[in-house]
């Protein structure tokens, strides 16, 4: 069965992923989307990446400003947080997480700053190792 594991073949899970057992990895569905997880929806989003149909830029914009993401009305630092556990896989740095924060707090728009997640070499770097592509060219 194909997986968004690493292809080191670690025990590592991390945004996206289906583990070796088949089991969805829900960590990103609860940091974004809360409770109202639908795994048919993650499976598909997991398919597609496997595949290559999606890029995972877009399944991250389609994430973070889903309804139900949306209907959390989180403040700017729950968004920047969440971004950096789904989208890097760590916790944030405290010069990065108030870089994101000022340049929200000066007017940048949610999609600005999602897009300078999804436009790194550290998304980029993550999405190779689950072998998918960080952006469609």
């Amino acid at each position: 069965m194909s997986s968004l594991s690493p292809s080191q073949n670690s025990e590592k899970s991390g945004p996206g992923t289906v583990n070796k057992s088949g089991q969805i990895d829900r960590k990103p569905s609860r940091l974004s989307l809360g409770p109202s997880l639908d795994t048919d929806g993650l499976t598909n989003w997991a398919a597609d990446l496997l595949a290559q149909a999606r890029a995972g830029a877009e399944v991250a914009f389609g994430f973070m400003f889903s309804q139900e993401y949306l209907n959390q009305n989180t403040t700017n630092e729950q968004f920047v947080t969440t971004s950096y556990a789904a989208f890097f896989d760590r916790e944030p740095d405290a010069p990065g997480k108030a870089t994101w924060l000022a340049a929200l707090a000066g007017g940048a728009g949610r999609q600005n700053v999602l897009g300078g997640f999804t436009d790194s070499l550290e998304f980029a770097n993550l999405c190779d190792v689950y072998g998918i592509l960080p952006n469609l060219a």
